[in-house]
């Protein structure tokens, strides 16, 4: 698999899962149609930086 399209920095981007969906909780700015992965780190996550 090749990197996400329209871009090759990593971002991170806090959501929340509502609805059977992952909702950003800020401005996303990514073209339309971009691939990603999403990597879930829980509230509270040692490594969860804020």
């Amino acid at each position: 698999m090749g990197e996400a399209r329209g871009t090759k920095a990593e971002k991170k981007i806090k959501v929340v899962f509502e609805g059977g969906v992952f909702k950003p909780l800020g401005d996303v700015k990514l073209t339309e149609d971009t691939e990603a992965f999403v990597v879930i780190k829980p509230r509270g996550s040692p490594t969860l930086s804020r």
